[in-house]
C-alpha cells in the first residue's frame, strides 16, 4: 500500500482533476436522468411466471390499481334517508366531475335488471326517484342482489361506495395525483357530521408513498450531512477534515446514483436508503485514515511522513472492511425479490465507492490542506475515549476480565436465543406505515366499516373455447364461493356464476344455473339490454375460456393468505373437472409471494456472506483458524438484533434483510481492524496480551469514533415517516452498538484464549506501530 500512496500523493493534481470531472459527469447525469419509484408495487416486482401471468389478466380484465373508492358511513336509516342519498348523489356527480376521471359508479347512477310480479324483465337505475317506497325498494335490492352487495354496499346496509375509476392510460402516480387531491378535497366539502367518509384504495397508497419518501430521502440526507460535520469536527476541530470528507462521501453518493440512471434503475421504496448508506458508513474510512494521520503527528512525526506512513498502514484495512462490507450487502443478490437485490448490489458499489474516494483524497488533499490539530479530544490527549479504550484493554487482558466477558456473551446469547425463538415472519401490506398515517387509517376505516378493499382476483381458465359456459364449471365456481364465504378476512366477491345465476333468476324466477350452455348464452343476452355497461364482459371473455371471481380481502398478513391459498387450490382441486386451471393472482398475491421469501433471503445472504467473508479473513490473516475464529464476535450483534426483535415483536420482513446484511458486512470492519493492528503490535514484542491492550487503546478508540458516527447515522432514520425505517434505524443502532462490545471485549478475549498468532508474525522484532 506504501507504493499506492505514494503514487497518488505524487499524481495527486491529475487525480482531483479527474475526481472532479467524473462527479460533475455524474451530477449532470444525475440531475437529467435520475427516475423516482415509489409505488407499493415497485416492491413486489419479481422476474418470474406470476409476472407474466398478471400483465396477461390485466389485459383480458383491466389492472386493478386503475380506480378508487370513496366510502360514505352512517346508521342505516340516516344512509337509507332522503338526505343521505342526496349526498350519495352530490358526491357521485363531484367526482365524476374530477379531471381524468371515465367513470362513476355508486348506488345513484348504477343500472340493474328488474323482474317484476308479471314477469316482465326491466332495465333501470336502482334510486328512479328519492319517494319512501323507491328507497325501500332500492334497500331491500342492494343487500339482496350480488351485483351490488359488498361492491358498493356492504351486509349491514350502513356503508356505501362510490367507484372511481381513472381514463385510460393514467398509469403514473404523478398524474393521477391532482385527481387523488381534488377527491381527498370533495370528500372534506361535501361529508358531514354524522356522516363519515373516506378516499382509499391501491391509487392512494401509491401517492402516500411517492409524497413521503422523498420528503424523506431529502431531510435524511441532509441530516446526514449536517451529522458527519458535527461529528468530523468534534473529533479533529478541523475544517478542512469536515470538507475532505464530505467531499469523499458525496463523490461517492453521486457516482453511485449516476450508476442507477445508466443502468436504469429507478430510486424506490428500499433502495432510498442508499444515501444515507453510502454517506454515513463511506465516511468511517475518512475517519480511520484521519485519525491515524493525527496520531503519527501527535507522536512527532513530520506533516508528510505522518502522511504517508499512517494512510499506508490504515489503507489495506480500510480496503478489507471495505470489502467485508460490501460483500455482506452483495449477498442480498441472491434474494428472490428484485428490489433487494438491486439494493445489495448498488449499496456494495457505494461503500466501494467511498473508500476509492477517501484513499485518493485524504493523501491528496492534505499535502496542502492544514493538518488536524494534534491536541484535542482525539488520540494526543486521549480523552475520555481514549481512557474508556484504555480500561478496556487492560481489563479485557486480565484474567478475571476475560472470564466475565466469556460468561457475559453466553448468558446475552442465550437470552437472545429466547427472543429469536419468538419470531414472527407474518407480514402485513400496510405496516410500513405508522398507525396514525392517513393511509392506515383510512384502511382501518374501510375494514371497519365495509371489509377489506385490497383486490383479490381468482381467474378460472379452461381447456377449450366455450368451456366456461358448461353448468359443471359453474356450478364448481360457486362451491368455491360458497368455500371463500367461510374465511371472515375475505368477501366472497362477484364472478361469472353469479351473474348466470342472476340472469337465470331474470328470466324464470328460480335462481340456480341452467341445464345446459345454449339456455345460459341466451339468457345473458338480458345484461346487453341495459343502457349502462355490460357486466358479463367484465367477468369472461369473448371465447368464454377465461372468466374471474373478484373480491376483496383485509389487511390479513402473509401468514394467514398463503395458508387460505392452500386451502382454496385443495378446494379448487376437488370441485373443480380435470383440465380447468384455478389461479390466484393480482398485487395481493405477488406482494405476498415475495414476503414470503423475505427468511428465506436472509438466511441465504447471511450464509453467503458468512462464507465469503470468512474467507477472507482467513487469507487476510493466512489462517483458516484465525479466518473462522474471528467471524463468531460478529455473529453475537446479529443474534442480539434477531433476539430484540423477537422480543419487540418486530416481524422479518423488506426492510430488516438490510440489518442482516448490516451484521455481517459492517461489523466484521472494527474486527478486521483490531486484527490488522493486533498484528502489527505482536511484531514488538510477541506478547499477545500486551499487543491486545495497545490494540484497543488506539485502534480501539478509532472503532469507538466510526461506531458512534454510525448509531448517530442509523439514528437519522428514528424520524422516518415510515414504521419500518423507523425499526431499520432502531435495529441498526443496535447491531452497530453490540458489534462494538463484541469486538472491543469478545475479540481480544478470544485471541487471547485460544493464543491465536497470525502466522510470521512474532518473529519478527520490527519497531512498534
Amino acid at each position: 500500500m506504501r507504493g499506492l500512496v505514494r503514487g497518488i500523493i505524487a499524481f495527486r493534481w491529475p487525480l482531483l482533476v479527474a475526481l472532479v470531472l467524473l462527479s460533475a459527469a455524474a451530477t449532470v447525469l444525475v440531475v437529467r436522468g435520475l427516475r423516482f419509484d415509489f409505488s407499493p408495487r415497485s416492491l413486489f416486482l419479481t422476474h418470474d411466471e406470476e409476472i407474466e401471468y398478471i400483465e396477461e389478466f390485466r389485459a383480458r380484465f383491466g389492472a386493478e390499481d386503475a380506480s378508487f373508492m370513496v366510502l360514505l358511513h352512517a346508521e342505516p336509516d340516516q344512509l337509507w334517508s332522503e338526505e343521505g342519498l342526496t349526498l350519495l348523489g352530490q358526491l357521485t356527480e363531484a367526482l365524476g366531475a374530477l379531471e381524468n376521471v371515465a367513470e362513476v359508479t355508486s348506488l345513484t347512477n348504477v343500472w340493474v335488471p328488474l323482474r317484476h310480479d308479471d314477469g316482465s324483465i326491466e332495465h333501470a337505475q336502482l334510486l328512479g326517484s328519492l319517494d319512501p317506497e323507491s328507497i325501500a325498494t332500492a334497500r331491500r335490492t342492494a343487500t339482496e342482489s350480488p351485483l351490488l352487495l359488498q361492491r358498493l354496499v356492504n351486509g349491514g346496509g350502513d356503508t356505501t361506495v362510490v367507484v372511481v375509476r381513472f381514463a385510460e392510460g393514467l398509469e403514473e402516480e404523478l398524474e393521477r395525483r391532482p385527481t387523488l387531491d381534488a377527491a381527498d378535497q370533495v370528500v372534506a366539502d361535501l361529508i358531514q357530521p354524522p356522516y363519515e367518509g373516506v378516499a382509499m384504495g391501491l391509487p392512494q397508497a401509491q401517492r402516500e408513498y411517492a409524497i413521503l419518501l422523498p420528503r424523506d430521502l431529502l431531510r435524511n440526507s441532509i441530516l446526514s450531512v449536517i451529522l458527519i460535520s458535527i461529528f468530523i469536527w468534534i473529533l479533529f476541530r478541523s475544517w478542512s477534515a469536515i470538507a475532505v470528507s464530505n467531499a469523499a462521501v458525496g463523490m461517492a453518493l453521486v457516482w453511485v446514483l449516476a450508476l442507477m440512471v445508466l443502468t436504469d434503475h429507478p430510486v424506490d421504496m428500499v433502495n432510498s436508503v442508499i444515501t444515507s448508506l453510502v454517506l454515513v458508513i463511506g465516511v468511517s474510512e475518512a475517519v480511520h485514515l484521519l485519525t491515524r494521520y493525527r496520531e503519527l503527528l501527535a507522536a512527532g512525526k513530520p506533516r508528510a511522513e505522518a502522511l504517508r506512513i499512517g494512510v499506508s498502514r490504515v489503507a489495506l484495512a480500510c480496503l478489507l472492511t471495505a470489502v467485508t462490507s460490501a460483500v455482506g450487502f452483495a449477498s442480498l443478490y441472491t434474494a428472490k425479490i428484485t428490489v433487494i437485490r438491486v439494493l445489495g448490489i448498488f449499496a456494495a458499489t457505494g461503500i466501494m465507492f467511498a473508500f476509492v474516494t477517501a484513499i485518493i483524497l485524504v493523501p491528496a488533499c492534505f499535502t496542502f490542506l492544514p493538518a488536524p490539530p494534534a491536541e484535542g479530544p482525539g488520540i494526543a490527549n486521549r480523552g475520555l475515549t481514549g481512557r474508556w479504550t484504555d480500561w478496556v484493554g487492560s481489563y479485557v487482558t486480565s484474567d478475571r476480565g476475560r472470564k466475565v466477558t466469556w460468561v457475559v456473551s453466553l448468558i446475552v446469547t442465550l437470552v437472545s436465543i429466547v427472543g429469536i425463538t419468538r419470531l414472527d415472519a407474518n407480514n402485513f401490506l400496510l405496516e410500513e406505515m405508522w398507525p396514525h398515517n392517513r393511509m392506515r387509517v383510512a384502511n382501518d376505516f374501510a375494514e371497519q366499516n365495509f371489509g377489506g378493499v385490497l383486490p383479490v382476483e381468482i381467474e378460472i381458465t379452461v381447456p377449450e373455447d366455450g368451456g366456461m359456459l358448461e353448468p359443471e364449471v359453474l356450478q364448481a365456481t360457486l362451491a368455491l364461493q360458497d368455500h371463500l364465504d367461510q374465511d371472515p378476512y375475505i368477501a366472497r366477491g362477484l364472478s361469472f356464476a353469479d351473474l348466470v345465476a342472476e340472469a337465470h333468476l331474470l328470466a324464470t324466477g328460480d335462481k340456480a344455473v341452467p341445464d345446459s350452455a345454449a339456455q345460459i348464452e341466451q339468457e345473458l343476452f338480458l345484461f346487453s339490454l341495459s343502457g349502462d355497461v355490460n357486466p358479463v364482459e367484465q367477468y369472461v371473455d369473448p371465447e368464454y375460456r377465461h372468466a374471474r371471481i373478484s373480491t376483496s380481502a383485509l389487511d390479513w398478513g402473509s401468514d394467514h393468505f398463503n395458508e387460505w391459498h392452500t386451502e382454496l387450490d385443495a378446494k379448487a382441486s376437488e370441485v373443480f373437472p380435470d383440465g380447468v386451471d384455478v389461479h390466484v393472482t393480482g398485487a395481493i398475491l405477488i406482494a405476498n409471494n415475495a414476503l414470503s421469501h423475505i427468511v428465506g433471503d436472509t438466511f441465504r445472504s447471511l450464509t453467503t456472506a458468512f462464507v465469503i467473508i470468512s474467507i477472507l479473513m482467513s487469507l487476510l490473516f493466512r489462517s483458516v483458524k484465525i479466518g473462522v475464529l474471528a467471524m463468531v464476535p460478529n455473529l453475537l450483534p446479529l443474534i442480539v438484533t434477531l433476539g430484540v426483535m423477537g422480543y419487540c415483536g418486530i416481524t422479518i420482513r423488506t426492510s430488516m434483510v438490510l440489518i442482516f446484511a448490516l451484521s455481517l458486512g459492517v461489523a466484521v470492519d472494527d474486527t478486521i481492524h483490531i486484527l490488522a493492528r493486533y498484528r502489527q503490535e505482536l511484531e514488538v514484542d510477541g506478547d499477545i496480551a500486551g499487543a491486545l491492550r495497545r490494540s484497543v487503546a488506539t485502534t480501539g478508540q478509532a472503532i469507538v469514533f466510526a461506531s458512534t458516527l454510525l448509531v448517530a447515522g442509523f439514528s437519522i432514520f428514528l424520524f422516518s415517516s415510515f414504521y419500518g425505517l423507523f425499526q431499520f434505524g432502531f435495529l441498526g443502532a443496535i447491531t452497530i452498538t453490540t458489534a462494538l462490545l463484541a469486538d472491543l471485549f469478545l475479540t481480544p478475549a478470544m485471541i487471547q484464549t485460544f493464543g491465536l498468532r497470525v502466522k510470521g508474525v512474532g518473529e519478527r522484532r520490527a519497531q512498534s506501530s
